[in-house]
């Protein structure tokens, strides 16, 4: 093995010490949303507590799936992402059924896991304070909260449209309907699919530019059809102006154009196995790893 070849396989290795405060703290929220889930399926087993127990109860999996406790690579932030991914979209399936208890509950067991993913960055960064590397590193943690951020804000999207029943889903038909989009119920669910693909994709790095390029495109013919461009530029605008979706729209297209960062799928797929090139391109990855 080359000097090279060895720099680029410890650059990536992000130390961890765990908190055990937060991780407790974290255990107890989650199976306290849980056990409210299951009560609430329990007494009425309709879609949207189905699917708010499914999601708790997948976090759940997610976090105990994580190996390798005193690194955060690649297989840990993934393992990490979408635990995070599948908390959320249980709370704001909550959300929607106006479950109170579990509405609060989830919201400070999600602040929390955020919080475990700072510490975790905060622990990395100090432990590589004098590193030659430290400022790849900062680069790696702004990516990865960058592209978390832009596949989360998606979900309360999706879950209305998929997994909180017909009650919230006829809004959107509704609206779909008054624009004059043709079958309004079936685009209504592919417009969900589509959110849901790209919140899962965007926030753990599978197939990055492909995926910011579809969501990019989708973004666009949303805001098209919802004639957001003859709004005026303010989202504040009444009927919400193009300002937010070409923001959104823009900073996804970094994706396309960069290539998603370590913290990724798409980079441990690379580190695990030789990938053809016309691969890693859709991927937005160089030939050679950092």
């Amino acid at each position: 093995m080359n000097a090279r070849h060895k720099t680029e396989d410890t650059l990536p290795v992000y130390d961890i010490r765990p908190n055990w405060v937060l991780i407790a703290s974290y255990w107890l929220g989650l199976l306290g949303c849980l056990g409210l889930s299951i009560w609430a399926m329990i007494h009425q087993p309709q879609q949207l507590q189905i699917w708010m127990t499914v999601f708790f109860t997948l976090s759940g999996l997610f976090v105990l799936m994580r190996t390798q406790l005193a690194r955060f690579n690649h297989h840990a932030s993934i393992n990490f992402m979408i635990a995070l991914f599948t908390l959320l979209t249980a709370w704001r399936i909550s959300v929607i059924g106006e479950y109170n208890i579990i509405i609060w509950l989830a919201a400070m067991t999600s602040m929390i896991k955020v919080a475990m993913l700072i510490d975790i960055a905060w622990v990395d960064l100090t432990l590589h304070q004098t590193s030659e590397h430290l400022s790849v590193k900062r680069l790696e943690w702004h990516i990865l909260l960058m592209r978390m951020m832009l596949g989360f804000v998606f979900i309360p999207h999706f879950t209305e449209k998929l997994f909180t029943g017909p009650g919230t889903r006829d809004i959107d038909v509704l609206a779909f309907s008054q624009l004059g989009v043709p079958l309004p119920w079936l685009v209504v669910i592919i417009a969900g699919l589509c959110e849901f693909a790209a919140a899962l994709a965007l926030s753990t790095g599978l197939l990055t530019r492909l995926t910011a390029v579809c969501t990019c495109l989708y973004l666009f013919i949303a805001t098209y059809l919802g004639q957001h461009f003859s709004k005026g530029f303010i989202w504040v605008s009444a009927g919400g102006g193009w300002e937010y979706p070409v923001l959104w729209i823009a900073m996804i297209a970094c994706f396309a154009l960069f290539g998603p960062g370590y913290f990724s799928v798409d980079q441990f797929l690379n580190h695990q196995y030789h990938l053809p090139k016309w691969l890693k391109m859709i991927m937005g990855l160089h030939d050679k790893n950092r």
